[in-house]
């Protein structure tokens, strides 16, 4: 008997340990305090990721400016000649799908891209001469480092660079459209984004970007040229968008 009783003053608070490891931890009633998460590990001893659901998100934005690259300049390849273009404007519109994973107070990153639509004029100051027109629609690559201060709703993109590519035509009055060619643009942003809790998302970017449209230009009669219309400006865009 005397044997028993000392293998059960072992065994008992033994189990009693066990069966207390495997309930749910229990929130002291009066300080709320909640228990220390759960660390798993790996062999060892390396503490494993735990994925977090916070961390990373899928943006849909609609982006616009009224305010883009006008054209600078308009470029004679085959005359090797150069009009300065000095009062013109631009628009840009573009729809995205962004991939953005970043720790809550940390950083981390965003990539994505979707379609374009761009639109630039230019004239030369002189009041008599033409106005020229390029339209431009393709594809962009979208790619920055984001800064989240927050769990949810703020996060900063700084910086952000979106390739373009994609094909324009040009106008210029009193002449013939242009054929068919190429475009591409490059585009350096800085920005911020509020999520709602909603999910809808708001954002504003400060862009610097330069654009190139190389095409063929009838001159005369069965006489083309091939032209490059090109331009850079500092502006503002806006986006209206919505986080999954």
């Amino acid at each position: 008997m005397t044997t028993h009783l000392r293998l059960l003053t072992v065994l008992v608070p033994a189990l009693t340990l066990g069966a207390a490891e495997g309930q749910a931890p229990v929130v002291d009633p009066l300080t709320d305090a909640q228990p220390a998460p759960v660390v798993a590990t790996v062999p060892g001893g390396a503490i494993a990721p735990v994925y977090n659901s916070d961390q990373s998100n899928l943006d849909l934005r609609l982006i616009f400016s009224p305010l883009a690259s006008s054209i600078t300049r308009i470029r004679d390849e085959e005359l090797d000649s150069q009009d300065d273009q000095t009062d013109g404007r631009g628009n840009s519109l573009a729809l995205h799908l962004v991939y953005l994973r970043a720790s809550p107070g940390g950083p981390g990153f965003a990539v994505g891209g979707g379609l374009f639509a761009h639109t630039h004029t230019g004239k030369p100051w002189a009041v008599d001469y033409p106005e020229s027109r390029v339209n431009a629609v393709g594809v962009d690559i979208h790619a920055a480092f984001v800064y989240r201060p927050t769990r949810r709703n703020w996060h900063f993109e700084l910086p952000a660079v979106v390739l373009s590519g994609g094909v324009a035509k040009a106008e210029t009055e009193g002449e013939p459209d242009s054929s068919l060619g190429l475009y591409g643009q490059i585009s350096i942003q800085a920005g911020a984004y509020y999520t709602f809790n909603s999910g809808l998302q708001l954002g504003a970017n400060m862009v610097l970007s330069w654009f190139k449209a190389r095409v063929e230009q009838e001159v005369s009669t069965g006489v083309e040229h091939e032209f490059t219309f090109a331009g850079e400006r500092l502006y503002p865009n806006l986006s209206v968008g919505y986080r999954f």
